[in-house]
């Protein structure tokens, strides 16, 4: 907490589907803040330039850094420039220990820098947890971000091994994809799609991209859009494609639908209906 005042404003975010996850969003002023933490952090710098002690010297963090936390280490700001806009996604411990056992790690975990420089891969999945907690992901989405997150900071962990995982035999992780086309208007979770495969989460989240080059959620997302395509071709009214497929509305099919195809639903549906049909995908 700062020392003399609270922030300006909090935005607190937590959902029931991921567990011991939260987000504060911080717009807050020129004061210096002092805190203590009980779980993992993985802050982001949206605004603003400080200096902070981190276990034995002052870290200098300005706009885009990512910086980390562990469990009962002392975060004390030394100087700050003017008013700062920060986010922090925790994690509970449980949450982490769990995924280190899995990599093997020791129970006693410590952070092996406290920030990561920009050109490290491990950046993505941190920086696509952030932006998931400022935006309204779906539900899938969510969890498989906070699966590639979460496994990303274990890697920062002191003794993890970065080395990459064996590949998933194509076969299992076939199931997955099976069940997402049998059922691509229902709102899978990634629990679902771990199971079908036989594997945990986090497994499925790293063979997923290895396999396919984007991440479950996203593969839903096309394959909704692709399947649009074709019903719309076929004559089915934009209303009936839209909740079909899952989407929220017909506002948000049309835009997935537009970023693909460079076309409306409505003046796709109108050409198809004329036999002139678009052929070629193009992502915007």
């Amino acid at each position: 907490m700062p020392r003399d005042a609270a922030p300006v404003r909090t935005e607190l975010r937590a959902y029931d589907d991921v567990p011991g996850v939260r987000s504060l969003l911080v717009d807050a002023d020129e004061r210096l803040w002092c805190a203590v933490k009980e779980t993992y952090a993985v802050a982001l710098i949206h605004r603003g330039r400080a200096e902070f002690w981190s276990r034995r010297g002052g870290v200098a963090s300005a706009p885009g850094d990512l910086h980390f936390d562990a469990p009962a280490s002392v975060h004390r700001d030394l100087r700050r420039d003017g008013p700062a806009r920060f986010q922090i996604v925790t994690f509970d411990v449980a949450l982490v220990r769990e995924q280190a056992e899995r990599r093997g790690l020791r129970p006693s975990l410590s952070l092996r820098v406290p920030l990561l420089e920009r050109r490290h891969p491990d950046r993505r999945p941190l920086l696509a947890l952030h932006r998931a907690y400022r935006g309204r992901p779906d539900p899938l989405t969510r969890q498989v971000v906070v699966a590639e997150a979460l496994d990303a900071l274990v890697r920062q962990l002191d003794g993890a091994d970065a080395r990459p995982h064996a590949s998933v035999a194509r076969g299992r992780l076939g199931r997955a994809v099976e069940l997402i086309h049998a059922r691509l208007g229902e709102a899978l979770s990634l629990d679902d799609l771990a199971a079908a495969a036989g594997l945990d989460r986090f497994q499925l989240c790293r063979a997923f991209r290895a396999e396919h080059g984007i991440p479950p959620y996203t593969y839903v997302l096309r394959m909704r859009v692709a399947r649009a395509y074709a019903w719309l071709a076929a004559g089915r009214p934009v209303s009936e494609v839209a909740s079909a497929l899952g989407f929220c509305d017909q506002s948000q099919l049309h835009g997935h639908f537009r970023r693909a195809f460079g076309i409306t639903p409505g003046a796709f549906a109108r050409v198809a209906r004329r036999g002139h049909a678009p052929l070629a995908v193009v992502e915007r």
